[in-house]
């Protein structure tokens, strides 16, 4: 009986400890290619999302895995959400509950929220979507460039968390950005900047997205 009750306990600690380590049972990290943005795509709307509001260095980065959570890839990701089951998923109910991000730190939009809650929902699948072709017709900062920036950027370079004295969470701040330090930004964003300085550091934006932030640039960064 001791024994037993010894070897219970032992369970107990050990499931404990790995809590954030358990992923769901059939989960795959397999892309699956999308057909239509009806469906939310993981990797060019959601995974930006944590990679930037919550994977920062410090943070829930590969490297910080800070409390033993990292959020800058789908399989870690996956380890705190259930597939349609949003009360289930430690990784959306810490965000609705204002636990994280961190008080000082850029928070969600409601927008935001609901798109991680629909990805959840959809079977939380490591989804993407490419359109064919990249419509940059009357591209400007409020009908392309901020949800962008938004999604990628924002959670770093915010008034509260300016990292790099950077930020970019309205149409000034990214103006100022685009137009007095233009090489730099572009260097960042493509890749090219080296020494550490490219930007998201969780992995480069989408060909559509550089595209549409290059031209918005040419164009004068039209508001």
């Amino acid at each position: 009986m001791r024994l037993t009750i010894v070897f219970v306990l032992i369970l107990t600690v050990v499931f404990a400890a790995c809590k954030h380590d358990m992923v769901e049972p059939g989960t795959s990290s397999e892309v699956v290619i999308l057909s239509s943005t009806d469906s939310v795509s993981f990797q060019t709307q959601i995974l930006p999302l944590y990679q930037s509001y919550c994977g920062s260095s410090g943070c829930h980065s590969a490297a910080s895995a800070k409390e033993g959570v990292v959020t800058t890839d789908y399989f870690n990701i996956r380890k705190g959400i259930r597939s349609k089951n949003l009360n289930e998923s430690e990784y959306y109910t810490i965000i609705t509950s204002g636990e994280m991000p961190p008080k000082r730190s850029a928070k969600l939009s409601s927008a935001q929220i609901a798109l991680i809650a629909k990805w959840i929902n959809e079977g939380a699948k490591n989804t993407l979507y490419t359109p064919n072709n990249c419509n940059s017709s009357n591209n400007t900062y409020s009908l392309g460039i901020a949800s962008i920036l938004a999604a990628n950027c924002v959670g770093c370079h915010n008034t509260n968390l300016a990292s790099g004295g950077i930020q970019l969470h309205n149409y000034n701040t990214a103006f100022a950005l685009a137009s007095g330090s233009q090489t730099v930004l572009l260097n960042a964003i493509n890749y090219t900047a080296g020494g550490g300085k490219n930007m998201p550091p969780a992995g480069k934006l989408s060909n559509c997205d550089l595209q549409l932030i290059n031209q918005w640039i040419a164009n004068g960064m039209p508001q």
